[in-house]
């Protein structure tokens, strides 16, 4: 797949990019792989797996563009896709972040095809803090947040606001910048036509209760960093009463999955032994943005298509 990747990167339509590719502890030949086949990379290699966010805190570090453009090893892109990124951005100093819409790829939507299902603007569910999102609806249009596998970001709004927190490690990390963005005053845009191709979870598979670990936990980090008071107290109600009846559907209908049973339950533990680390992000947060009410921000989606 990271093939795959780099080489739909070199029919960019826009040239003037530089490519860093974070390897994070991989043991299967792949640093060897890339030097090989792609010297013109700038390859980044840890010893060991720093998450999602540490992988591209790394390329933050190195990067000398004016832009940093995300993009996951799971996806080729369009040839018009950076070009159409870096024009919007280009056009409005208020925009902190913009991407495009994903096409499934998979063994039945193959790589390339514009027939395929196309996932497009993000929302942020205001009450509860779940995202969804919009399915073969383009239209330029802000976005509750934007994902971490393919958007265009300011560099200098990241040095003023940080870039991924490294507590979250992979999962809703995407969610908590877009909302420091939002909170910061920028706009998070969604651009018609910047199109890239997405394996989805290809790595998520692979590592089952962790997977289901960090998704219950970094929501809750996303809650209490981002979540109004009143909106926050609602939302962690709401979370524990999804959790309760999914628990119950599983078991009622006999296909309990053991790794989110266990997450579900080690998270409940988790809550409150950590609440202390809870409330510090909270205060963190807080004080970088005092006043700005970010439930207000959210939530403007149009009602999700059944």
């Amino acid at each position: 797949m990271t093939a795959e990747c780099l080489k739909s990167l070199k029919k960019l339509k826009y040239q003037n990019y530089e490519v860093i590719v974070i390897d994070n502890g991989s043991e299967d030949g792949s640093v060897e792989f890339l030097k090989k086949n792609f010297p013109e990379i700038n390859l980044v290699c840890h010893k060991e797996n720093k998450g999602f966010t540490g992988g591209h805190n790394a390329a933050h570090r190195v990067m000398k563009g004016k832009y940093l453009c995300l993009l996951n090893n799971d996806m080729v892109v369009d040839p018009s896709w950076l070009k159409n990124l870096v024009k919007v951005i280009e056009e409005d100093p208020k925009i902190g972040a913009c991407g495009g819409g994903m096409f499934e790829w998979n063994k039945d939507h193959p790589i390339y095809n514009k027939n395929n299902p196309l996932w497009t603007i993000r929302y942020i569910n205001k009450y509860t803090g779940f995202p969804w999102q919009e399915k073969d609806h383009e239209e330029f249009k802000e976005a509750d947040y934007l994902s971490g596998g393919a958007t265009l970001i300011r560099k200098d709004l990241i040095d003023r606001i940080g870039f991924f927190d490294d507590r979250f490690f992979a999962y809703a990390e995407d969610r908590d910048l877009s909302a420091r963005m939002k909170r910061a005053g920028y706009k998070t845009m969604y651009i018609p036509k910047a199109f890239i191709w997405h394996k989805g979870s290809a790595t998520a598979k692979k590592v089952g209760y962790l997977a289901n670990y960090w998704q219950y936990r970094n929501h809750l980090f996303f809650l209490f960093k981002n979540f109004d008071r009143g909106y926050l107290q609602l939302a962690l109600l709401l979370y524990l009463f999804r959790e309760i009846k999914g628990t119950a559907g599983d078991i009622l209908k006999w296909r309990l999955d053991k790794n989110r049973l266990k997450a579900r339950v080690v998270i409940f533990f988790w809550f409150f032994c950590h609440l202390w680390l809870l409330i510090k992000m909270r205060r963190e947060s807080l004080a970088m943005f005092p006043k700005v009410k970010y439930n207000k921000l959210i939530g403007n989606e149009r009602k999700p298509k059944k």
